[in-house]
């Protein structure tokens, strides 16, 4: 199981530099996915891709214009140390404010926007 996050971005272009400054250790695999691997746990980061504003979530659709790109975020396992769950909680907060968008963990609702 893991934990997932749904990040919801205006500026796709500022994806790669918000996740590199929370870590330089991002793998690249192949289909453009983003992975921080560690022994008991990693951060999985995929690709941007268009989606529709009336797929998102309720809580954080009256955050979005309409431009936003989806952001599929994994933590696994959903065990995983503090310290991973702090890194994920600091990536999914780097990709808000500095691509601009919102996020939702998919399994509680919890939401997170910004300008």
């Amino acid at each position: 199981m893991s934990v997932d996050v749904e990040v919801w971005v205006r500026r796709v272009e500022q994806v790669r530099p918000a996740l590199f400054t929370a870590s330089e250790e991002w793998q690249d695999d192949e289909g453009g996915e983003l992975a921080l691997v560690r022994d008991e746990w990693q951060l999985l980061v995929g690709s941007p891709e268009p989606a529709d504003v009336g797929d998102a979530d309720p809580a954080i659709a009256g955050y979005l214009d309409g431009s936003e790109q989806l952001i599929g975020i994994a933590l696994e396992p959903i065990g995983a140390p503090f310290e991973a769950f702090s890194l994920l909680s600091e990536v999914v907060t780097l990709l808000v404010n500095r691509c601009g968008g919102a996020a939702i963990d998919v399994e509680t609702g919890d939401g997170l926007s910004a300008p």
